[in-house]
């Protein structure tokens, strides 16, 4: 590996890092997990030559990385069937009003990752891309090489696999009825 890549993936690391990490927090629940996607999504860009060198929004292209590093890692823990009961974030949302709201609050939210490790990689990363990093279903298109009305089909899949999944999870009252 040269001095100039390096110097490179710093510049990159140094300028988006802090949103990397984000992102895979949101998507892992974690920041032990995140820190892990973050190291490995800049290891990639020292281990090989991507072709996306001349991307023109590497903050984006960072961004889908890591949400899809974070994917693979919740696809991985489920497939070994290592569903350890994860540390619950120790920072509580702003708007939940009791204790008993937040901890249903990191409930739900465990239950979402679980679920989403469970949908096919194109869909799971759209979903995660359209609603963890807010992409437009353009956005995810040009990352995914489809057209957006074929975004807008996978996350329709998405969202009804996921209810699928969550449904007989959730209490009665708190389920989607159709």
């Amino acid at each position: 590996m040269n001095s100039d890549r390096r110097e490179w993936v710093e510049e990159l690391a140094t300028r988006h890092g802090r949103m990397v990490l984000a992102a895979a927090q949101r998507v892992l629940g974690n920041m032990e997990d995140a820190e892990d996607v973050l190291q490995g999504v800049f290891l990639r860009l020292l281990d090989k030559r991507l072709e996306h060198e001349s991307a023109r929004d590497w903050g984006a292209l960072l961004r889908v990385m890591a949400t899809h590093a974070a994917i693979d890692l919740l696809r991985r823990r489920a497939k070994g069937k290592r569903q350890d009961s994860e540390v619950l974030d120790l920072l509580p949302d702003p708007g939940a009003r009791s204790p008993v709201d937040i901890i249903e609050q990191r409930r739900l939210a465990r239950l979402l990752r679980e679920a989403l490790a469970q949908l096919p990689p194109g869909e799971g990363e759209a979903f995660a891309l359209r609603y963890f990093e807010d992409f437009t279903h353009g956005q995810i298109a040009r990352h995914q090489g489809a057209t957006a009305n074929q975004v807008a089909v996978m996350l329709h899949r998405a969202r009804r696999k996921l209810r699928q999944i969550l449904e007989p999870m959730l209490a009665p009252s708190m389920a989607r009825k159709d």
